[in-house]
């Protein structure tokens, strides 16, 4: 939410500010977070992990933490920073290229893109140069890439399927 008055996707419905709200919580906001968590776990993972939630709580009141266990188990990581971040708080994530340049390097194209990451969430960043794509993983505020193509890129794009809720994708392009 723009307005900086996000809630939580975690609050019980009573406890959402208004109907407005609550909607977009739920849906909105609650589609996006499990289509980050389905992207970055691969589809197939993330099948196996719904699959087993569905199994282990048929008919059954359930809470994020029981997803959450479902997703570990399905994908044998820790996503405990996942669920905290996009399921208890309302951190900010907000990507953007703040340099790419491309120079030649013999018949082949060397660019070097730099990113920051200026809000407090953070997620795996894919970025796209030219028809080469390289995910960047680390928690770092500030990473640089270099990445070699045969042309020169027209364009470099950093989530190219606009899979993250970035908070401005106004500088997502270079």
């Amino acid at each position: 939410e723009r307005s900086g008055a996000a809630q939580p996707l975690a609050l019980a419905g009573p406890q959402v500010r208004d109907p407005r709200t609550y909607s977009l919580l739920t849906y909105n906001k609650g589609g996006a977070v499990l289509r980050m968590l389905r992207e970055m776990l691969g589809e197939e993972t993330f099948r196996r992990g719904t699959r087993l939630y569905f199994q282990r709580h048929r008919l059954q009141h359930v809470t994020p933490a029981d997803f959450q266990r479902a997703m570990e188990d399905a994908s044998r990581r820790d996503l405990d920073w996942f669920f905290t971040q996009w399921i208890e708080r309302t951190d900010r994530l907000d990507y953007g290229i703040t340099r790419a340049t491309s120079v030649r390097a013999g018949n082949r194209w060397r660019t070097t893109v730099e990113v920051l990451r200026a809000g407090d969430a953070w997620m795996p960043v894919t970025v796209q140069v030219g028809d080469a794509t390289r995910t960047l993983d680390s928690r770092a505020r500030r990473q640089t890439v270099t990445v070699v193509t045969s042309a020169k890129p027209a364009e470099v794009v950093l989530d190219p399927k606009k899979v993250l809720l970035d908070f401005d994708r106004s500088n997502d392009r270079a």
